[in-house]
């Protein structure tokens, strides 16, 4: 029988298996998995050398791993016939259990001696397929376990040099200067602590943090680039930036094993409990000493990339840091978007941590321009010498040229980046031709449907495809109202200057469905205001090529904003406010769903701004883009972008609420009248039927009734139309003044005498009724009653110039006959 020990790191002695029973050197592989899994993940720890046969007895107990501390088990001096015996001729693939193994001449427990050491004093044993763990029994040993699992819970791809990071990009050479140097300047000041670095997406942010990266080698002490898909908890980030600090400074991974050896699951903690360990604690025990002068720069890259409830969390660890250390020779250097929870965490920073400072990156300032022409002219030399003969000796492209190019990229060099892409292809033509197609396409957007728009813009769209995927499907109605809002700018000139909240509050979407739902743009492709600021703030394109994308199908889809769709909606939200508008003629009657919460705009101020702008813009929208009804042979719908798609029933219906009499509703300007006016005049007869009282000579017309509206109404609007070969030119003139109706028979007649002698066109009408209507002007009343009705007459003066005159229409008489009194609807200011 040979004797046989078998121990476990607790002492026991649990069942085996073993392949054999012969005895095995220490450096032999184990019959085992998790040894095998060692020696793969710490080949180090592994005595790789062959022992041979006569090596000495103590060599083939000499430790194979980190080894227990054995010196727990009971040993004695004992004779050579004190042994463990096994059972002989077992077979090789049999368990050996606890009931297998006998013990002979050990002492009993009374006299059990307790020594240190592996085996102390032992002999006259044999081992057999032996498992030996330890625990490490010295600081190297410890040191390894910690970087090894500091190894393990890091992100390797987010340090700034990593090669799973594929090649960093860097700043174009002589750009983004001005920043890297101030960022410079100030990490090198006595007191620097935090740094936040924010701007819109794709305005330089990583490059520039990579740039100062590279030349902080000598104060820089660990970074952490956000991985572009996924996130990452606070934990994980808090050990890569200590792995990379235990890698370059030996005395904190002294300090970290010396943690280990206190509490072995140190590691294992929550964000905050790991943050006062790994960099507050070091800081107390001086072991970055702030008097050696200098400075442990660490940079976080893409912070709103992580999970937002996990970003403020972050955030206040480091300020509590620098406000109880002040001294501490850490700086961080934090870049993110600006969103607005994660400035409203650096607004508080910054009223009470004096150690900090922001920079922003503007896409559209002077500096940013000034790098990207300094991109574009270094770029086109570069394909000018790669194409010798495709491109002309002289300077190329023209100062004009690089100039257009310069002012539509705005400094944004995504936009440059497709632009150099394209014009450099060895494809599709040579480098003149393919920038002559960009110099068309930038005039006119919609010109690159002619030809292959993937080509062109093809790196853009897929920054802009990959932001839009991100966004829920669910989010896609909002969006498109929102953007759609603004992106209407083009066909409705009155939605530039509209504040976000006001837009809002029209297309009937609450604050928060706002907000929520432009999260995943906001700070990418869009700035939106504050909340508080909402009121005076609108929101805004970082760059007018994303509009551009979401306007074509080609480029976009599925994300495209069709405008058609867009404009339906907008006149469904206008049409909306009006009616409400119509139920008393006062804007008591308008729903608002986000109330301004500024003192100076009360909710009647936030209404009459509704209506101003609804009364203006249902109307615009009405003569330009209702023409789906008109022929193939109507020039106006061939030249149009988009069309109402809208039921005529639909429109029929908003058009007999609408009080012809009121000309508030067509808005301050009285073209946007005429034209609605004018419209009906020419369009399908079944509207004309509806919507037209009458039609006739101006001098059928019942100048009782015109008087007695004129004073119930007290309102008078004359244009005059001129046309010339190249184009069409109204103007207008407005009276809206009290009128009092009691007059004295003894003033008709001087009223008379002033009435005739008035300028403009108010004296023109005047004239005109009191010369019994000339056969050039016409009268055509509009309304679907005697009560909401106004009419328009045209005057036709030469084939150059035609007057209009709009006046309210009553379907009571007067008592005095027109012939027995002048006409005066007005005190008209003489």
């Amino acid at each position: 029988m040979q004797p046989l020990l078998h121990t476990s790191a607790a002492g026991g002695v649990p069942p085996i298996s073993h392949p054999s029973l012969e005895p095995v050197t220490a450096n032999q592989a184990l019959p085992c998995e998790k040894g095998t899994d060692f020696k793969r993940n710490y080949p180090h720890h592994v005595q790789q050398d062959v022992t041979p046969h006569h090596a000495h007895p103590e060599d083939l107990i000499r430790p194979i791993h980190r080894l227990p501390n054995l010196g727990h088990l009971p040993c004695q001096e004992s004779p050579a016939s004190a042994h463990l015996n096994t059972p002989s001729n077992l077979p090789s693939n049999q368990q050996i259990t606890p009931e297998d193994l006998t013990t002979r001449h050990l002492p009993p427990p009374s006299q059990t001696q307790y020594t240190t050491g592996f085996f102390n004093e032992a002999n006259n044993f044999t081992m057999i397929s032996p498992l030996f763990l330890n625990q490490p029994a010295d600081s190297r040993e410890r040191g390894n376990v910690v970087m090894d699992y500091l190894a393990n819970n890091s992100m390797r791809e987010a340090e700034f040099d990593s090669p799973f990071r594929g090649s960093p990009s860097r700043c174009y050479p002589g750009t983004h200067r001005g920043v890297i140097d101030s960022i410079r300047t100030f990490v090198h000041s006595e007191h620097c602590g935090l740094v936040w670095v924010h701007g819109q997406g794709a305005v330089g942010k990583s490059v520039s943090l990579q740039t100062l990266a590279k030349e902080l080698q000598g104060d820089l002490a660990a970074t952490f680039f956000f991985p572009t898909l996924g996130m990452c908890e606070s934990r994980r980030v808090l050990l890569t930036i200590a792995h990379q600090l235990a890698m370059h400074y030996p005395p904190y991974c002294s300090y970290l094993c010396e943690c280990m050896q206190i509490d072995p699951a140190f590691l294992n903690k929550t964000s905050e409990m790991l943050f006062e360990i790994l960099f507050t604690t070091p800081t107390l025990r001086d072991l970055f000493s702030i008097h050696s002068g200098r400075r442990y720069v660490i940079i976080i890259d893409g912070l709103d990339s992580q999970d937002e409830e996990e970003q403020p969390s972050l955030l206040d660890l480091v300020h509590r840091f620098f406000r109880d250390h002040s001294t501490s020779p850490f700086v961080w250097i934090i870049a993110s978007r600006p969103k607005a929870h994660l400035r409203a965490v650096f607004r508080e920073i910054e009223k009470c941590l004096r150690s900090y400072k922001e920079f922003e990156l503007c896409p559209n300032s002077e500096q940013a321009r000034e790098d990207l022409k300094v991109y574009l002219r270094d770029e086109f030399r570069r394909i000018q010498k790669h194409f010798p003969d495709a491109t002309p000796s002289d300077p190329w492209p023209t100062c004009d040229q690089l100039l257009k190019v310069t002012s539509a990229s705005s400094g944004f060099f995504p936009f440059a980046f497709a632009i150099i892409e394209f014009v450099g292809q060895p494809t599709l033509g040579g480098p003149i031709s393919r920038l002559d197609r960009v110099l068309t396409a930038l005039d006119n957007p919609e010109s690159t449907a002619m030809f292959p728009v993937h080509d062109l813009f093809r790196p853009l769209d897929s920054l802009y495809s990959h932001i839009m995927s991100e966004v829920p499907t669910t989010e896609f109605p909002v969006i498109h109202s929102l953007l759609g809002f603004y992106m209407s700018h083009s066909l409705i000139h009155t939605h530039g200057n509209a504040s976000f909240q006001l837009a809002c509050n029209i297309l009937n979407v609450k604050y928060h469905v706002a907000y929520s739902a432009l999260r995943g743009l906001r700070s990418s492709v869009l700035s939106l205001p504050s909340r508080s600021n909402a009121h005076n703030d609108r929101l805004r394109f970082v760059h007018r090529s994303f509009p551009d994308y979401l306007r074509n199908p080609q480029r976009s889809s599925p994300h495209t904003v069709s405008m058609g769709s867009t404009l339906a909606d907008l006149w469904r939200c206008y049409t909306r406010i009006v009616s409400q508008w119509l139920q008393n003629h006062s804007t008591d009657g308008i729903e608002i769903c986000w109330a301004s919460e500024d003192q100076s705009q009360t909710a009647r101020d936030l209404k009459e701004e509704m209506f101003e702008k609804a009364s203006s813009s249902w109307s615009i929208i009405f003569h330009r883009y209702c023409h789906q009804w008109c022929s193939s042979s109507c020039q106006r719908k061939s030249r149009l972008q988009a069309l109402l798609d809208v039921p005529s029933s639909e429109v029929m219906g908003f058009l007999k609420r609408i009080d012809f009499g009121c000309p508030a509703l067509f808005g301050k300007d009285p073209i946007h009248m005429l034209n609605v006016l004018r419209w009906i005049q020419h369009t399908r007869s079944e509207f004309r039927n509806e919507l037209i009282l009458g039609e006739f000579p101006l001098a059928r017309l019942d100048r009782s009734r015109l008087f007695v509206g004129l004073c119930e109404k007290k309102w008078y609007r004359g244009l005059t139309e001129r046309s010339t070969c190249l184009e069409t030119k109204i103007d207008y003139e407005c009276v809206d003044q009290v009128l009092p109706v009691d007059f004295g028979g003894s003033r008709w007649v001087a009223v008379k005498r002033r009435l005739m002698g008035a300028e403009g066109l108010f004296g023109n009408l005047v004239r005109l009724l009191e010369a019994n209507g000339p056969k050039n002007a016409t009268v055509t009343l509009f309304g679907t009653s005697s009560d909401n009705c106004c009419g328009l007459i045209r005057h036709e003066i030469s084939s150059s110039e035609i007057h209009y005159h709009l006046f309210p229409y009553s379907g009571t008489q007067t008592l005095f006959l027109w012939s027995s009194f002048p006409f005066l609807p007005f005190c008209y200011p003489f």
